[in-house]
């Protein structure tokens, strides 16, 4: 079975590869064509020996029998036939729909034979999907082609932190407590973030002499 399936895609490759001519039985004014042999073989010149050859055998054998008396054998193909062009890859690209963790809600892609376009068309339809709901901190983050390396492209790693303030009274007494929370890439100030918006939330509610304190 093994022998089989290899003599069957070597005559498959040995067809792809192959050139091709082409002969015929014409007239002696070349105006009527009576027979065409193509031929194909791994050069052009010896495609066109056995066209013309099995040609010139034809007619000898149809002249004895008193048909094509006036007629030649002519190759009709003027050069080799080029291979088929490969078709153009078609381009997939995705666009994930992320939550305001970073999980991912909702993939979609688009294809084109262009890489942008196909990122373009695939940015629209998460937009879209976006602009039909509550925000939440969602968001939409282009993964790159997807079909033309093993895997996507990795996602940078995110990192989530909170921090804590309290309102006080003149006293320092405790009267409120915020949370504050940010994400962002691992190594960049995203805790110096988290607290800044905690402190932010604070300062919005003071009253009077009231303080805000920053708890780490």
């Amino acid at each position: 079975m093994k022998i089989f399936i290899s003599l069957f895609l070597l005559s498959m490759s040995t067809f792809a590869s192959a050139e091709f001519c082409t002969s015929a039985i014409k007239d002696q004014y070349s105006q009527y064509e009576y027979q065409n042999f193509t031929r194909s073989s791994y050069s052009y010149d010896d495609a066109c020996f056995q066209a013309i050859t099995d040609c010139r055998r034809a007619l000898a054998d149809a002249q004895s029998q008193g048909r094509y008396y006036n007629a030649n054998c002519l190759i009709t193909s003027s050069a080799p036939t080029p291979p088929p062009r490969p078709p153009q890859e078609n381009l997939i690209c995705r666009t994930d729909l992320l939550d305001y963790w970073g999980n991912t809600i909702r993939q979609f892609t688009a294809q084109s034979w262009d890489a942008r376009s196909a990122c373009d068309q695939s940015d629209e339809f998460c937009r879209m999907e976006l602009s039909r709901g509550r925000n939440n901190g969602a968001r939409c983050l282009n993964m790159g082609i997807i079909n033309q390396r093993p895997n996507p492209r990795p996602r940078p790693q995110t990192v989530v932190e909170t921090c804590q303030s309290s309102r006080l009274d003149p006293a320092g007494m405790y009267v409120e407590g915020y949370t504050g929370r940010a994400e962002g890439p691992r190594g960049s100030d995203v805790k110096g973030e988290a607290c800044r918006e905690a402190m932010s939330l604070c300062s919005r509610e003071l009253v009077g002499r009231q303080t805000c304190r920053l708890e780490r």
